[in-house]
């Protein structure tokens, strides 16, 4: 049984998950406002006062940007992120695009191939940098890291390799101790899996880490795979997240965003007028949530926050 209920499920549903599932649903709180303005730093707020083994799903992006910056300050203002921030290289999956058109690799990128090519060349499992594209004949020429070999080849026509690889673009993230981060790639090694969420609790010289995952293991990583982690505060939708406390917000929000969530975890949620209308129109008996209404913001520090 999925946290949803307070956006779409039908009765009959629920009562036939909780009859399978024999647990109990734990209560949804519904904020409500008088003002919309708050509602992204209520949120924020919401996550900071318990950040451990908590994200926050929002469906835009711009807002999932803005709610890592709240949170990083607020979390900043408790004295839980650390003064000291680094720059951090990233890669971040690049998903939205035709792969099989160069028009979608730009130089610099990182290709990772789990199915490689003895014809050109292209080791299993392994990764390529993007060094240039041309359009007229759809040519890519990567470098492979291992080798450092140079290919040539159209993505059109390597089908499988292509639809079997992941396309990853270069950012920076400024990174410091105390700060939640996300997995984007699994690492064996490391013993960690792909959306996984961890606390970082230390950063060396040398710009390797600690992370300290919410599953209480301790992950060790060297400087090189620093860049299969990003901000863990807010993501698109609970896919693939293992957190005991969801908070919800945003006006796209839709059952598929939360399908994932575990019947065990605590929901809350800070729905936009679009979907603030739609929870109330389709909660019911099965689920009743617990609406807590907020007051027209006030300031609450420097940060220029208020809800």
């Amino acid at each position: 049984m999925t946290k949803t209920a307070a956006l779409d499920f039908s009765q009959k549903t629920q009562q036939q998950e909780s009859v399978q599932t024999g647990k109990a649903q734990k209560p949804v709180q519904l904020h409500e406002y008088n003002n919309p303005d708050p509602r992204l730093a209520a949120a924020a707020a919401d996550y900071a006062r318990r950040p451990e083994k908590c994200v926050i799903v929002a469906p835009n992006r711009e807002e999932r940007d803005e709610l890592t910056q709240l949170a990083r300050a607020d979390l900043y203002a408790q004295g839980k992120l650390g003064r000291i921030a680094h720059a951090v290289p990233v890669l971040l999956e690049k998903k939205d695009e035709s792969r099989y058109r160069v028009e979608a690799y730009e130089p610099g990128d990182k290709i990772h191939y789990r199915k490689g090519s003895s014809i050109e060349h292209i080791p299993n499992d392994s990764e390529a940098t993007v060094i240039s594209t041309k359009p007229k004949g759809n040519l890519l020429t990567v470098q492979i890291d291992t080798t450092r070999d140079e290919i040539t080849y159209s993505p059109s026509q390597l089908r499988a390799q292509t639809r079997e690889s992941r396309l990853y673009r270069g950012e920076v993230r400024e990174i410091a101790e105390g700060e939640r981060v996300r997995f984007t790639t699994a690492d064996r090694e490391a013993g960690v899996r792909h959306g996984d969420l961890g606390t970082i609790t230390r950063i060396g010289q040398d710009r390797s880490m600690t992370v300290q995952l919410d599953s209480g293991k301790m992950a060790e990583l060297s400087h090189e795979k620093t860049r299969r982690i990003d901000y863990g505060y807010a993501v698109n939708g609970s896919q693939g997240v293992r957190a005991d406390r969801i908070i919800a917000t945003g006006d796209q929000l839709s059952q598929r965003n939360l399908q994932s969530v575990s019947p065990e975890a605590e929901l809350a949620m800070h729905p936009g007028s679009t979907a603030a209308s739609e929870a109330q129109s389709n909660k019911n008996e099965a689920v009743t949530p617990v609406i807590v209404q907020h007051q027209p913001p006030v300031p609450r520090h420097d940060y220029g926050i208020g809800f």
